[in-house]
């Protein structure tokens, strides 16, 4: 009889840690085991994502972190926003091959942080995931790496980079304000960069060409002429390529989709619209120019270009070239 009750409590206490392992699993809700705060994450396979777990936090005092790549038999394949973010102890993190997004702010303000491993499974480093990383000199960014979001490495201390082929968008001020950095290479699968993103860097302000380019995608103008013509083979521009300039006309070639196009309030006040120049054979298949700002542009086409056709269903003013 007493062995029965043993038995009874057992099966009660085993089914009792189920069902609160259980509740975890289903809630997503975030539990601690040791330095580590986790929660699990469900994904989709359509998305590249099953079951996993996300690091939520870490609260350890560690100089040097190794995290974990497997919570019971589940991967680690989020480190959470915010999880690390001003931890003044960390100098040294190895981040395992599983884990695929580095999330927001998820190391900002470790100042003291001078070297990272990150996994050869990486697809995304998230918005301001390593910002103000002072003491980050140096980092190898995987060749699985997608996506750089904004200020993902803005006021870091870093000195080069390599951007792999993988990279296909680098957002807004991702490396702005690296008072560091010199070096910048690769990046030959960019289709797509920001806002600012090499802002106040000597790279951008050494930089000895007129057009500075990131695989035939112009990341900014230098020039002093106010007719531009960017050159064939562009495929696309920086949203701000033009911005602190004095142009006031830019011809587009057949081969660019430059999807926005802002100009300073003072560029605009003093001269008035920017005319945008477009061949009779421009296609806007690619969504190309959905997003010019229309009070600070005119299209400028033959008459029964689509480029004219384009302005006329947006709303956008145009000059019909003859």
């Amino acid at each position: 009889m007493k062995r029965k009750k043993i038995v009874i409590l057992i099966i009660v206490v085993l089914g009792i840690i189920l069902l609160g392992w259980l509740y975890l699993y289903l809630s997503q809700a975030s539990f601690k085991c040791g330095d580590y705060t986790y929660r699990f994450r469900h994904g989709n396979k359509r998305y590249g994502y099953e079951c996993s777990v996300e690091v939520n936090k870490y609260s350890g005092t560690n100089s040097d972190v190794k995290i974990p790549s497997h919570f019971l038999f589940f991967e680690i394949k989020y480190i959470g926003n915010e999880s690390f973010e001003g931890n003044t102890h960390l100098e040294k993190i190895d981040i395992p091959d599983t884990v695929e997004w580095i999330g927001r702010n998820a190391f900002q303000d470790c100042i003291n942080l001078r070297s990272v491993t990150l996994g050869e499974k990486l697809k995304i480093i998230d918005w301001r995931a390593f910002f103000n990383c002072s003491s980050l000199r140096d980092i190898s960014l995987p060749d699985t790496l997608t996506t750089i979001a904004g200020g993902s490495f803005s006021s870091s201390g870093l000195i080069g980079i390599h951007i792999p082929e993988s990279v296909y968008i680098i957002d807004d001020g991702a490396f702005s304000n690296c008072k560091g950095l010199k070096e910048v290479v690769g990046g030959m699968g960019l289709k797509q960069i920001g806002n600012s993103v090499f802002k106040d860097t000597p790279w951008l302000k050494g930089y000895k060409e007129d057009f500075v380019f990131i695989n035939n995608i112009l990341v900014a103008y230098k020039g002093s002429d106010k007719e531009v013509f960017i050159p064939d083979g562009t495929i696309g521009t920086s949203p701000e390529a033009f911005y602190d300039t004095e142009v006031e006309s830019i011809h587009v070639p057949d081969s660019c989709t430059p999807y926005y196009l802002y100009f300073s309030d003072k560029l605009v006040e003093s001269q008035g619209k920017v005319k945008v120049y477009f061949s009779d054979t421009y296609s806007f298949q690619n969504g190309g120019l959905v997003g010019l700002i229309e009070e600070a542009t005119i299209f400028v086409a033959p008459k029964d270009s689509l480029a004219i056709k384009f302005a006329q269903e947006n709303g956008i003013e145009y000059i019909i070239e003859e």
